[in-house]
């Protein structure tokens, strides 16, 4: 490395990490042909193995103004639980930033993903269902359609129930209605025979 990188400083990573996760360890700083580059070391202190990381390095001047934001990606891991490691690719810097910081998006372990929350490092599956995956999230959050036979029958039946609804009416209306015609004669008749009597 010495003889393809001049090597301008070396230290250790001074801001705060989740103990149970991913860390960095060192870092140097160093250029190649007029450019800077940042290279890391990290240390897996997860309890698995990581297949994958990603995160967002923000990088800083000498009085800690950030300067960029650059995404880091490495998606092809095989790292052990508690091994060093270094990636083979520099990170290219921009040639004023002295510091930097790392904000973790993701590191995987196989389907499982692991993120920083709270600070602490939280688990979770990158599928519930691999059924799923060829599935576009917008077509699957969507109710599926009715059948247009079933609309249809609910259609028929809705009429059936309104029709039945207005039949009864109508048996009850004139149910009721003869029954008052029905008292009515039977009052009016009782009260002729009353009269006849009396006479």
């Amino acid at each position: 490395m010495a003889a393809e990188y001049d090597i301008i400083s070396k230290n250790v990573y001074r801001y705060a990490q989740t103990d149970d996760f991913v860390r960095v360890s060192q870092y140097s700083f160093l250029r190649k042909d007029g450019r800077r580059y940042l290279a890391l070391r990290f240390e897996n202190r997860l309890g698995t193995k990581i297949t994958g990381m990603s995160f967002t390095l923000l990088q800083k001047n000498s009085t800690g103004e950030v300067l960029e934001r650059t995404p880091v990606s490495y998606p092809e891991l095989e790292v052990e639980s508690g091994a060093e490691f270094s990636h083979s690719s520099m990170i290219r810097v921009r040639p004023d930033c002295t510091d930097f910081e790392i904000i973790w998006d993701e590191v995987r372990s196989g389907e499982l993903i692991y993120t920083v929350s709270g600070g602490r490092a939280v688990a979770r599956y990158d599928r519930i269902d691999p059924a799923l995956d060829n599935i576009d999230s917008a077509e699957a959050s969507r109710v599926p359609p009715t059948p247009k036979r079933h609309k249809h029958l609910m259609r028929f039946f809705a009429l059936i129930a309104v029709i039945a609804i207005i039949v009864g009416n109508i048996f009850y209306l004139i149910g009721a209605i003869s029954e008052e015609n029905e008292r009515r004669r039977e009052h009016s008749s009782g009260t002729m025979n009353q009269g006849f009597y009396l006479k």
